[in-house]
């Protein structure tokens, strides 16, 4: 369990590392930039911290996209618990200005089982977490 945490952890640092990915298109000439990355973790936000059995809670996540060229995709996670979750931008364009605009997007949690849940929120790469602990009861 601790190694597919740690490899997947090792993913996330390694996709944050590109910024860009550029190839030369063979039709035209042109030049196609594009890549995706996991954006940090700046904050996290919900209206509690327990559910229902099938219930989503909405937790809002704050986080900074890199420059004017990304676009937030969705949210990855683990597999197993605890959850590591991370937003993953796609960055498409080869002429970006820099950006420092914080974008908040809900991610959604449910579970169809009873019991006490870990998310852990990437927050920086030294690998610190922002930790939103869920209780999910069953009435």
């Amino acid at each position: 369990m601790k190694t597919l945490k740690f490899q997947f952890i090792a993913a996330l640092i390694a996709i944050a590392g590109i910024t860009a990915a550029c190839s030369i298109d063979n039709d035209n000439g042109t030049t196609n930039c594009f890549s995706s990355a996991y954006a940090y973790t700046d904050a996290i936000q919900s209206t509690t911290d327990t559910i229902l059995v099938n219930v989503p809670l909405n937790i809002n996540v704050t986080f900074k996209v890199a420059n004017s060229c990304g676009t937030f995709k969705a949210f990855r996670e683990s597999l197993t618990f605890p959850k590591v979750v991370a937003p993953l931008i796609e960055y498409s364009g080869c002429s970006c200005s820099e950006n420092n605009v914080p974008q908040t997007k809900p991610y959604e949690f449910k579970s169809a089982v009873p019991g006490t849940f870990q998310l852990k929120f990437l927050k920086d790469a030294s690998e610190t977490y922002i930790t939103k602990n869920i209780v999910v009861t069953a009435q």
